[in-house]
């Protein structure tokens, strides 16, 4: 009759999100996402696209609208142990791995312009256009505790697991009639 999803989950990679944030948001049967100690990034993506967000108790974290890369630049260690590295690329191929050979030089334009930007906004508008109350300045990446989580507009209630199904009951009652 409908979906409790139980979240606690920092969240993850971009790869699958949207296409999982689109199934949940067409799910024809009632879901309420609870979460469980930390529902963030990738996660809160899914979350927020369900029909009630519901944070476990006040210590809950929400949030981190936001996307980041790391990596790890060991080339200077290979090359003080003797190695060289050499990147041949084909003439048409003067674009292909830009923003990371840019980074590696401290250089992260392109990778912001090309990715992190154009993924930050689509995680923005979709959690806007899931959460339409949302207030902007829960979508800089910043996790919050439910208490602020509730205010900011990124969760519905404050309640354990009976209260979500109490929540998901209620949801399902008014679906049927």
């Amino acid at each position: 009759s409908g979906i409790l999803l139980h979240i606690d989950s920092p969240g993850g990679t971009v790869d699958g999100t949207p296409e999982l944030g689109s199934v949940v948001k067409k799910c024809k049967k009632p879901i309420v996402a609870y979460a469980d100690g930390l529902m963030a990034s990738a996660a809160y993506w899914v979350g927020s696209s369900t029909d009630m967000v519901i944070a476990k108790d006040t210590t809950t974290e929400i949030g981190s609208i936001g996307v980041v890369m790391s990596f790890v630049d060991n080339q200077k260690y290979y090359e003080q142990l003797g190695y060289e590295f050499h990147n041949i690329f084909a003439d048409q191929s003067s674009e292909k791995w830009k923003e990371m050979l840019d980074a590696m030089k401290g250089d992260y334009s392109t990778i912001k312009e090309w990715s992190l930007n154009p993924l930050a906004e689509e995680f923005q508008e979709t959690v806007k256009a899931n959460r339409p109350n949302i207030k902007d300045k829960a979508l800089k990446g910043r996790v919050f505790l439910a208490k602020d989580a509730k205010r900011l507009g990124l969760i519905d209630k404050i309640g354990d697991m009976e209260f979500a199904i109490k929540e998901l009951n209620n949801l399902i009652g008014n679906k049927m009639t």
